[in-house]
């Protein structure tokens, strides 16, 4: 099979996923949003979840670099990593998506304890 090269690459994660700008920028940007995350909730029992969500991040990312080197290598077409790919960009929406409902939940824990604290 033919060696892609990183512009080739590229285009295949741009084609295939919602995300632009490569999957470096779109990873490190949900990172730095669970990074946040973690230091708002340090007093909440979601240190776990956060850890969790964060390491399925990073492995997702490891999956990523390892399918781009083979495509680098030739070891695969360029449809088997759209496929790769599109399965990957999925997983990564379903963190961003989770990441989004834990962001949303700090809120509401945020509104409700503040309400509470007024009435008194």
């Amino acid at each position: 099979m033919k060696k892609l090269t990183e512009e080739e690459i590229l285009a295949v994660w741009e084609s295939v996923t919602d995300f632009t700008g490569g999957w470096d920028e779109a990873i490190a940007e949900v990172l730095s949003r669970i990074e946040d995350l973690s230091v708002e909730w340090s007093s909440y029992n979601a240190k776990d979840r956060i850890s969790n969500l964060k390491q399925r991040l990073l492995d997702l990312r490891d999956r990523i670099e390892e399918a781009a080197d083979a495509a680098r290598a030739g070891e695969f077409s360029i449809q088997d990593l759209e496929n790769l790919f599109r399965e990957y960009g999925e997983r990564l929406e379903m963190i961003e998506e989770e990441l989004l409902e834990m962001e949303f939940d700090e809120e509401e824990d945020e509104d409700f304890f503040g309400e509470e604290e007024e009435e008194y």
